[in-house]
């Protein structure tokens, strides 16, 4: 019988009680020094004064990709050829004002960032 290598893993971590976990990621280039400047700035600034963003996105193509069956059995799915899009929205607090949605496609960038500041959030 073929065991996949990562079942096999999985089976001898088993035995040991070691379980798959997400890993804290930090940044090798990090300055601590910096850091502290900046929470420093973050407490002095008002709180009325604070913006907080949030993004999410869905992708429309749903496609399980384990299956259970019986050892010897193998599992098929068909599935669409058709590429689907990621579809994001992204919305803010600010005080207690929320910032409007706002649904895209595509790529959040520094363009996109600055029209909906200046264009829809912040409008001067």
């Amino acid at each position: 019988m073929l065991i996949l290598p990562h079942v096999r893993a999985f089976l001898s971590f088993e035995k040991v009680r070691i379980y798959s976990k997400k890993k804290q990621k930090i940044y090798r280039k990090r300055d601590e020094s910096q850091r502290k400047i900046f929470i420093n700035e973050i407490r002095e600034t008002p709180e009325d004064q604070l913006v907080f963003l949030d993004e999410s996105g869905i992708d429309t193509f749903l496609c399980r990709e384990y299956g259970r069956a019986k050892k010897e059995e193998k599992i098929v799915e068909e599935v669409s050829e058709k590429r689907f899009e990621r579809q994001s929205i992204i919305a803010g607090l600010c005080g207690k004002n929320t910032l409007t949605p706002f649904g895209y496609h595509g790529t959040f960038d520094a363009n996109l960032f600055n029209f909906l500041l200046e264009k829809c959030w912040f409008r001067a």
